[in-house]
């Protein structure tokens, strides 16, 4: 998908949980979403945050034909553009505008990340809003962790592989089956 995910049910008509309270937000352990610093006007351009926890859900998040990429579907991505693009492998994807100087990319594949920023499981505080793009894997790395890619306005590189805590507040792109 060219945007983030900004769906507020599951496929079969659920409703995912909108936790709005910072103090709520690091101890729930199902499937929820939140916007950041719940700025709805943000919502239709950033799409919202999503604790691990909903994409894993059984009752699907992703649209039909659609999925969250693996670790792995991450890693080839990371890869083609590593050979294309050997200077700077996080410019080609990102959103040619909404990012602090100097992060603006050129989004040369239509990606157009944006730096919508994430939440914290520990604090349920939102950060990195301009500076950073934090997308989930569907890849489980340890008991209360997941894989997660992550662009920053001062890295050239990709970072892969992160073990994320599950109840971070990360964006979703799914990829077509």
């Amino acid at each position: 998908m060219a945007e983030n995910l900004r769906v507020t049910k599951y496929r079969d008509g659920a409703t995912i949980p909108n936790i709005v309270p910072t103090e709520d937000w690091g101890l729930n352990e199902t499937g929820a979403y939140c916007i950041y610093k719940n700025k709805l006007s943000g919502f239709p351009t950033y799409g919202a945050l999503y604790n691990w926890h909903a994409l894993m859900d059984s009752r699907k998040i992703t649209p039909e034909g659609w999925h969250v990429p693996t670790l792995a579907d991450w890693t080839e991505l990371k890869n083609f553009l590593s050979l294309h693009h050997p200077n700077s492998i996080v410019k080609p994807l990102q959103s040619t505008s909404g990012w602090k100087d100097p992060g603006n990319g050129t989004d040369n594949y239509g990606f157009s990340a944006l730096p919508g920023g994430h939440r914290s499981y520990s604090s349920g505080y939102y950060l990195g809003f301009g500076t950073s793009a934090h997308f989930w894997s569907s890849t489980k790395s340890s008991h209360n962790g997941a894989f997660c890619c992550r662009l920053h306005y001062l890295n050239s590189d990709i970072l892969l592989g992160l073990g994320s805590h599950m109840r971070n507040g990360f964006a979703i792109r799914c990829l077509k089956d």
